[in-house]
């Protein structure tokens, strides 16, 4: 495969991983409350101005970047390349990248696209030149529609503007705007709390509400406070501000709360712009905002996977996943785990037949972000590739670098993020072969384990029972579906222990018969349950 190189890195014009710097504090502002703030608004930098600071200034701690930490080069698996999985996931970055070229809002490897297809085609002509004679690229129609923002203005006017609000989103699905869109004066409503809302008139207002992420858009305060206003005010508009260091523009599965209500999201540099206009203008002058929000339902033609089957000695065989699609670059999810398949099915392929106990399948699934009709399209159609199935690997979200906020700032460090460990359906030999695999490769996991489908694997619960006994790692770090997840927040060191992590349980799996893999194998949970296992102290990794 051909090596490439990342069209963009560690930041983007809307809000990358280097806009995380700490407050300056020229930008603190002394309000009066009740009143008009004492800062007018020409005095109050613009969001573009806070950024132009940040680059400028100085650490108020300085620091310089450390080394990453290291996977061993005498490694049983040190041919699994992390140079080369990171040229892949460069690779998949740049395609999502390329799609912006026509314009469009919503951009990003999108299930039904032409970047999610050329990600799948990338992954077949992989496969084709590791050897893998039986490889197939297969179609197959998607299940659910996908909401399309053809026109999004959000817009300062009035005394205070106009200034336009460069990280303004549309959450999926948002009500629309009439045409021509609302203009409405803006209401700061804290974080949504009942309390908050107490005593607030919102009746043709729009809401600015600020949004907790927990540690993201996966789940954060804001998929409770938007669905409160809604609900309880008859506000015109919602502004959800994600509360993240820098002008981050997040997408993501976030409308339905807000019912018929339409609703953007906004990077906190836009969300405290706005927050301070309203303190400087005080009760009697609020900043009035043009709010447009205009879209479409569209059915996309078709999806791929791509698939290649590698013959063992038995027809038993391990499928392992991971899906295509992303919003915006998706470098960890999911360039990281397509990286790692692709690692895996070239170290499978480079050995004989007789040397691979089972029958391994890599497949390449897409439309994860639209209802997961690959992994679908799997159980479905091509049932013989789990009738005789002792392990399931989901690669999701694999090997992010570690992160947190210090005082406005991200700060990374030189390992991966914990991330939540799987193992679904386990009997006591396959947790001792995947805890080992932990500890032998310097896996960072939460000290709890999932016995649960997580991601793109919840759909082989449409498997007849008992089930596809599975194990996966997967995580969603603050730049879960955001501008933020671009392809420096994804090390090739990360990659390797990842790769390392998963060869290591498929060799320990196969030299074991599937009646010893099955022997006290716990029952697969059913669906809606969210089971955590055992607390997994350092002591029992080893078990």
């Amino acid at each position: 495969m051909s090596r490439t190189c990342t069209k963009e890195r560690a930041s983007s014009s809307r809000g990358g991983l280097r806009s995380g710097r700490g407050r300056l504090a020229a930008l603190a502002l002394a309000v009066s409350l009740g009143g008009a703030g004492a800062a007018g608004a020409a005095d109050i930098p613009t969001p573009e101005a806070r950024q132009a600071a940040r680059a400028n200034s100085p650490n108020s701690i300085p620091h310089e970047s450390g080394p990453l930490m290291p996977a061993p080069a005498t490694h049983p698996y040190a041919a699994l390349d992390g140079e080369r999985m990171h040229d892949h996931l460069s690779h998949f970055v740049d395609l999502a990248l390329d799609s912006r070229g026509d314009g469009a809002l919503l951009w990003g490897r999108l299930p039904g696209s032409v970047a999610a297809l050329a990600a799948t085609e990338y992954v077949h002509k992989g496969f084709l030149e590791y050897g893998i004679e039986d490889v197939e690229l297969v179609r197959f129609p998607m299940k659910w529609n996908l909401w399309w923002p053809t026109r999004l203005d959000l817009t300062v006017e009035g005394s205070q503007g106009p200034y336009t609000l460069r990280s303004a989103f549309a959450a999926t699905p948002s009500a629309q705007t009439p045409e021509g869109g609302i203009k409405a004066h803006l209401a700061y409503v804290g974080l949504g709390h009942p309390a908050d809302l107490m005593g607030r008139d919102l009746t043709g207002r729009i809401a600015l509400v600020y949004s907790v992420p927990q540690p993201s858009a996966f789940y954060h305060s804001g998929l409770t406070s938007v669905r409160r206003i809604a609900q309880m005010t008859n506000a015109a508009g919602i502004l959800m501000v994600m509360d993240l260091p820098g002008n981050v523009v997040v997408a993501g599965n976030l409308g339905w709360s807000a019912g018929k209500i339409p609703l953007m999201t906004l990077g906190k540099d836009d969300g405290d712009y706005l927050r301070e206009l309203i303190e400087a203008g005080g009760l009697d002058d609020p900043p009035m905002i043009r709010m447009v929000v205009e879209g479409e339902m569209r059915q996309p033609a078709e999806a791929r996977n791509a698939i290649g089957i590698l013959p063992g000695r038995s027809d038993e065989t391990i499928v392992l996943l991971a899906h295509t699609d992303s919003w915006f670059q998706g470098a960890t999810d999911n360039a990281s785990g397509l990286a790692v398949l692709m690692e895996l099915a070239r170290h499978y392929a480079s050995m004989k037949q007789e040397d691979r106990p089972r029958t391994l399948i890599f497949a390449a699934t897409e439309g994860h972000h639209a209802g997961s009709p690959g992994v679908s399209y799997l159980v479905r159609q091509r049932p013989e590739f789990f009738e005789k199935a002792v392990l399931g690997i989901n690669l999701e979200h694999v090997a992010s670098v570690g992160v947190g906020v210090y005082a406005g700032s991200i700060v990374t460090s030189n390992t991966e993020n914990p991330r939540e460990l799987s193992i679904v359906g386990q009997s006591p030999l396959l947790k001792r072969i995947t805890y080992k695999a932990v500890q032998d490769n310097g896996i960072v996991v939460s000290m709890q384990t999932s016995h649960n489908y997580r991601g793109d694997a919840n759909h082989l619960r449409e498997l007849p029972p008992p089930g596809l006994p599975l194990i996966g790692l997967i995580e969603s770090p603050i730049w879960y579906h955001s501008t933020l997840d671009d392809a420096s927040v994804v090390s090739p060191q990360g990659l390797t222990r990842a790769a390392r992590f998963f060869a290591q349980i498929i060799d320990g799996v196969n030299a074991h018969t599937a009646a010893e893999l099955d022997e006290g194998r716990k029952p697969i949970p059913t669906r809606g349950a969210h089971p955590m296992g055992e607390r997994n102290p350092s002591q029992r990794m080893g078990e």
